[in-house]
């Protein structure tokens, strides 16, 4: 027996995928307004590649003087 997608599960993951996106960019806007630099990092888009660059990033984003603790 074949699978098939409900169009109402459909329907539901779009309109999830809406209000998450809209929560992220209200999220970021206040963290922004209290001094922080946001960056939204998701699972999906992390590779070996992708990591490296991460952490060079966040290395020069790091405060001077800020250490591991």
């Amino acid at each position: 027996m074949k699978e098939t997608k409900d169009k109402t599960n459909t329907d539901f993951e779009r309109a999830k995928i809406t209000r998450n996106k809209a929560r992220d960019k209200e999220v970021n806007r206040l963290l922004r307004a209290k001094g922080w630099k946001v960056m939204r990092i998701w699972e999906h888009e992390l590779s070996r590649k992708n990591s490296a660059r991460l952490l060079r990033r966040l290395a020069v984003l790091r405060p001077r003087g800020a250490g591991a603790e």
